[in-house]
């Protein structure tokens, strides 16, 4: 988005590629972080050693080992929609088609081509595990609206996130660039 007065500048599709590349990075590092400190909370670093009360199940965490979770796992999801929605964004330049202002992933994978669409498909559906959506429109589907759910995420009750299920669907499409 542009301030008023101003122009977007064009859209520069291998510029948008590495910083596409950067943000999954940055965002596998971070949830290398959210597991490293979850294995640490489940060893009881981080934990509260006050008494618990009864009915509680396991030790509260103290708020910095909470803040720093909350933190890589937000960090983590918000920059893997922001690539998501880049490498997106680069496979539509690449078609010779003009990308537009949305974060929705669903919308944007709907306009790429259909043999794009089909092989990028046929690579998601290759690495996913089984517990992730069985197809790349579905996953697109589900993150479409996680970068503006987890950037507000302070104005949710809850949010989730497939991040592993991003981070798949992200090397699919980004494959071949």
């Amino acid at each position: 988005m542009c301030r008023p007065g101003r122009s977007s500048p064009p859209f520069d599709a291998d510029q948008a590629l590495k910083t596409a590349r950067a943000y999954h990075a940055a965002a596998a590092l971070l949830q290398t972080n959210f597991a490293d400190l979850y294995a640490r909370a489940r060893r009881g670093e981080g934990v509260r050693p006050e008494p618990v009360p009864p009915g509680t199940v396991g030790q509260p965490l103290q708020p910095e080992m909470l803040t720093k979770l909350v933190g890589a796992s937000a960090g983590a999801v918000v920059l893997q929609a922001l690539a998501l929605e880049l490498i997106l964004k680069v496979r539509l330049a690449r078609c010779g088609k003009k990308p537009w202002s949305t974060h929705d992933h669903a919308a944007l994978f709907a306009e790429i081509p259909e043999p794009e669409r089909t092989a990028a498909n046929g690579r998601y559906r290759s690495r996913r595990h089984p517990s992730m959506r069985e197809t790349l429109q579905d996953a697109m589907a589900a993150s479409a609206p996680l970068f503006e759910e987890w950037r507000y995420m302070h104005e949710h009750s809850q949010v989730t996130a497939p991040n592993t299920e991003m981070q798949c669907a992200f090397e699919a499409l980004a494959d071949g660039l």
